[in-house]
């Protein structure tokens, strides 16, 4: 068998529960649905009605019980693959897969929460919809950490198509494509704007927001997640956690304000106008994710073994009311 030690299950369970420990925006989102998260396929989210209320005048009138559902589609696929050749396992310490297998199941979790920020901006597309999205030559001149890059191929049959860059660098920006429009994901209905990227417009920016969840009757459960920019000019005005608590520390959470806890994350949604910072309840997000594939292969023609994974996921605004976007000039 390649790789040594290597068990699919267990391969799958670690980078699952790997992903869920390390992603900070994704963690606070609406996981309780049913159905299997494969690609192409879909989750039903169940809901409920809204009960009326009517005044007592001798008589009950009853009503019947009402569901609301929404439906959460599958529509993301992210995968990692590496070889490890045998010269490398010969000469190197034990566990040398797994350790690219933690770095893997690191840049998987960068892309849910890169893709959750981008969703509540409302330019989230998914792995299924880059297939019939606009491309355009960059105009960029150097690498934008938010963006995504992409190169023209031909596919087998002549076709041009094109492939997401793992790792762009600045030398091979002039053959970058990018998605100019598509079939974006519905964003955030509400919408605050910070006057200036200062520490009280961003204050009261912030506050604003806080005020519109409330009047919708959002006045609990509510999170703040910033980028660290907005984090660095605001955190005068926030309370420091009273302990060192690393399970916190670990999922972002750099302090409260008015009762919330506040995130910091490099997953925040930048335009190069405005960066698009949070404020919602766990309810507000739906997200379905899982692991589907992790198997290891003995490569071809090689002297190496291969390891990959598919990562299939979904997420949709499912509560407009209990999100709002704040959108800070950047």
């Amino acid at each position: 068998m390649a790789v040594k030690n290597f068990i699919q299950a267990i391969w799958s369970k670690k980078i699952q529960d790997s992903l869920e420990m390390k992603t900070k925006l994704v963690d606070y989102c609406n996981r309780d649905y049913e159905g299997d998260c494969k690609f192409a396929q879909s989750v039903h989210i169940l809901g409920v009605g809204d009960p009326r209320t009517g005044g007592y005048h001798g008589e009950v009138n009853y009503e019947d019980m009402s569901d609301v559902g929404q439906i959460l589609p599958i529509d993301f696929a992210e995968y990692f693959a590496f070889r490890v050749h045998d010269i490398d396992k010969a000469q190197s310490v034990p566990g040398l897969p797994e350790k690219y297998q933690e770095k893997s199941s690191n840049r998987l979790a960068q892309r849910r929460d890169i893709n959750l920020g981008r969703l509540v901006a409302g330019k989230c597309i998914s792995t299924i919809d880059e297939e019939t999205a606009t491309y355009t030559k960059t105009s960029d001149e150097d690498i934008k950490v938010y963006k995504d890059y992409f190169i023209q191929k031909q596919n087998s049959e002549g076709k041009e198509v094109y492939e997401r860059v793992a790792k762009p660098t600045k030398d091979g920006i002039l053959n970058y494509y990018e998605i100019t429009d598509g079939n974006y994901k519905e964003g955030a209905k509400n919408i605050t704007e910070a006057s200036a990227k200062t520490q009280s417009a961003i204050k009261t920016a912030i506050d604003d927001a806080f005020v519109e969840l409330n009047l919708r009757n959002c006045d609990f459960g509510i999170r703040v997640e910033i980028d660290p920019a907005t984090y660095s000019t605001f955190k005068n005005n926030l309370v420091e956690l009273s302990t060192n608590n690393p399970e916190l520390i670990r999922k972002g959470v750099v302090g409260m304000y008015n009762n919330a806890q506040v995130v910091m994350s490099n997953a925040i949604y930048n335009d190069g106008t405005n960066k698009h910072c949070i404020l919602r309840t766990k309810n507000a997000i739906a997200f379905a994710g899982q692991i589907n594939e992790v198997e290891s292969l003995r490569l071809e023609g090689a002297f190496a073994d291969g390891v990959r994974g598919l990562d299939t996921y979904g997420m949709k605004i499912i509560a407009q009311d209990e999100l709002q976007l704040v959108k800070i000039p950047a």
